[in-house]
């Protein structure tokens, strides 16, 4: 029953409209014919039965007298009268003992005629013999009848003064009934089945009326979901209840394709601003990567003169004063220009943290090393607590670590007069594989009114003009911070009362790496390997003694070429070339050999990028040894390292660039002299 079920829900509308409709169809007529034959039939036999009783009650009235004065043959007279009715088969009368006293027969196909002894079975039950009941049969008053297969049988009693004188038993053939019967039962099955076909006309007439619309309906909505064209409209083709639904459902489209045009509006207005969004962030980018590389460049001269006259024992104490003036403002002109330059690209969206794996303790201790001169300047306590990251490597951003710590620690000096600084690092596991990198520094600088807690993150920021003017800086320094700490996915928080100091609290998330130490160069100034091989000159067979290294520098800049050139003076380096830009640099290389290249990043004509990708095909194509080359750009947005590697670039130097750094770099490549003190 659940499969024929099923079978049906599955069947198209159209079919499960046809099968309703012939199926109820068929049914009713089905029914209502046999309600109307069984009764016809019925009234048939009851007519039949009214005119045998009837008859046997007529004769029994004129056979009184015959019966009471024993004159049989007056009764027999009376039965001829019934030869004009064909389907009376035996006329039998029986007197008051119920033994036969007259009788008027034909006998059909063997059928006896009419019983001696009158026998109740032969009315009542014709299948069995009764004993002769003659209280029952004087007891009659009115005919009784049954029906055998073909014949009707009718006793009725003769009754005069109340007693029973006698029995008139009548059996009528019914053949021609039963053919009557059957003409009647073939005539209704034709009715049927001719009544059936034009239900099924009907049927498939109605249903292309009803449901053709439902058909076509369905096939649009299939059409539509396939192809998404929603321009296809439902013909109305009345005004019905799917007249109503097919004008809600066009009304539907109208509406979707409204919407699904406004999308595409708006999805092309979302494409072109997000296209103009890229091209103005690739303009600022562009615009920040030149702004750095045109404020550094000179900060690199001025810097880099400052650090070399430093370094002279021979200038006398108020030159000295003088060059430390000019080192130190530069230093300060240099904090600006990278504050300043970070919180641009965090608001250009351009920062993104660069994870490798780092040694916490060497990052920390760089951070001390930095900073000390600062402390002992000021005479403070400087303490310093970072015992518990012994050991511990992390996977994550050190340059950017590097920097917050830095400007938090480094504020703290600055704005701390008397007193001290203390330090104190920590660690947190928080989940499997991930610590939490905590710092506390606490000072007894100046402190900070409890009502400008809530600005001391902000933006150009500080907490009076006073303390602008006292202590300088742009107020961007605890900002940049908080923004990359909370790039990093950690927070920063402070606590302060004015006058007696503050405290900053730092927790950042790094997963832990139980794997050997992996340090990477603390960054800031020193050069940092591109190839990622820290002993690259050491698979080298023999390094180059420094007076026999010949070296290429590209810099398009006039002071830092001088500048360069004094400083590789001052590393003893005697043989070396300047190119003002790429091209000339690639020129050189050509008809030279040369054993390390110091290549600035931004040039005319030929970038650095540039003429370091020509080199490297040159290189292959001639089948020559690739000569280190070291990026020293004044460009220090995000990127430009990997940048810089992807051009085929190993070092990567940030101007300004000082004795010390450019030392350090050129060590890897050649044997340099000590330092001259």
């Amino acid at each position: 029953m659940q499969a024929v079920s099923k079978l049906i829900r599955e069947l198209p509308v159209r079919k499960k409209l046809m099968l309703a409709i012939v199926g109820i169809g068929i049914f009713v007529l089905v029914f209502t014919s046999a309600i109307m034959t069984f009764t016809a039939v019925q009234d048939k036999k009851q007519s039949i039965v009214d005119s045998l009783s009837l008859t046997a009650t007529i004769i029994g009235d004129n056979s009184v007298m015959p019966l009471v004065n024993s004159e049989p043959d007056l009764v027999s007279e009376k039965f001829l009268g019934l030869l004009s009715d064909e389907s009376i088969r035996k006329s039998c009368a029986y007197d008051q003992n119920f033994e036969l006293f007259a009788e008027y027969s034909i006998y059909w196909e063997g059928k006896e005629g009419c019983p001696k002894t009158f026998d109740l079975g032969l009315v009542l039950e014709p299948h069995k013999t009764l004993a002769l009941n003659k209280e029952f049969l004087k007891s009659l008053r009115e005919p009784i009848h049954t029906f055998s297969s073909d014949h009707l049988k009718v006793m009725s009693p003769v009754v005069t003064g109340g007693e029973v004188i006698g029995l008139m038993y009548l059996v009528s053939d019914l053949s021609k009934v039963n053919n009557l019967v059957a003409q009647e039962a073939y005539s209704t099955l034709v009715i049927i089945l001719v009544t059936t076909v034009l239900i099924i006309f009907l049927t498939i007439w109605l249903q292309k009326l009803i449901a053709g619309p439902i058909v076509r309906f369905a096939r649009i909505i299939k059409n539509i979901s396939k192809t998404n064209n929603y321009s296809a409209r439902v013909r109305i083709e009345a005004n019905d209840e799917f007249g109503v639904l097919a004008n809600s459902f066009n009304h539907m489209l109208d509406v979707i394709q409204s919407r699904e045009k406004a999308l595409k509006d708006s999805e092309r207005s979302a494409l072109m601003a997000k296209k103009e969004a890229e091209r103005a962030n690739a303009v600022k980018s562009e615009f920040l990567s030149n702004m750095s590389h045109e404020l550094r460049t000179p900060m690199n001269s001025i810097m880099g003169v400052a650090d070399i006259l430093v370094a002279d024992k021979n200038l006398s104490k108020e030159h000295m004063e003088l060059i430390e003036m000019i080192y130190g403002s530069s230093s300060n002109m240099l904090e600006i220009i990278n504050e300043t330059l970070d919180m641009a690209q965090l608001g250009a969206k351009a920062i993104t943290l660069n994870e490798s794996l780092f040694d916490v303790e060497d990052v920390t201790d760089n951070v001390r090393q930095s900073l000390s001169s600062l402390a002992n300047e000021k005479r403070l306590e400087f303490g310093w607590n970072n015992k518990s990251l012994i050991g511990l490597s992390f996977v994550g951003d050190s340059k950017r670590l590097n920097q917050i710590l830095t400007n938090v620690i480094g504020n703290a000096l600055k704005f701390t007069q008397a007193g001290s600084v203390n330090v104190t690092f920590g660690s947190e596991e928080v989940d499997s594989g991930e610590h939490h990198f905590l710092c506390k520094v606490s000072d007894t600088g100046v402190g900070i009114p409890e009502d400008k807690l809530d600005y001391i993150f902000e933006r150009f920021t500080q907490v009076d003009e006073t303390i602008n003017r006292k202590f300088g800086g742009t107020g961007l320094g605890l900002a940049v911070s908080k923004e990359i700490i909370e790039l990093m996915g950690g927070k920063i928080s402070v606590a302060s009362k004015l006058g007696e100091g503050s405290c900053f609290t730092l927790s950042i998330p790094f997963k832990l790496s139980n794997s050997d130490k992996s340090i990477e160069e603390s960054p800031g100034h020193t050069g940092e390997n591109l190839s990622g091989d820290q002993q690259q000159a050491s698979q080298q067979e023999e390094l180059i003694p420094v007076e026999k290294v010949r070296v290429l520098v590209a810099e398009d800049d006039k002071f830092n070429q001088k500048f360069i050139e004094r400083l590789l003076q001052r590393l003893n380096v005697k043989s070396y070339d300047i190119a003002d830009n790429g091209q000339i640099a690639v020129d050189l290389w050509k008809e030279n050999t040369y054993d390390v290249i110091f290549m600035d990043c931004h040039m005319p004509e030929k970038n650095g990028y540039e003429a370091t990708r020509e080199i490297r095909a040159l290189e292959q194509e001639m089948g020559k040894k690739p000569v280190p080359i070291v990026s020293v750009t004044a460009d220090v947005t995000e990127n430009v390292q990997e940048e810089c590697k992807e051009a085929g670039m190993d070092e990567y130097i940030s101007k300004p660039v000082v004795e010390d750094v450019l030392r350090k770099a050129a060590s890897r490549w050649f044997v340099l002299q000590e330092k001259p003190s």
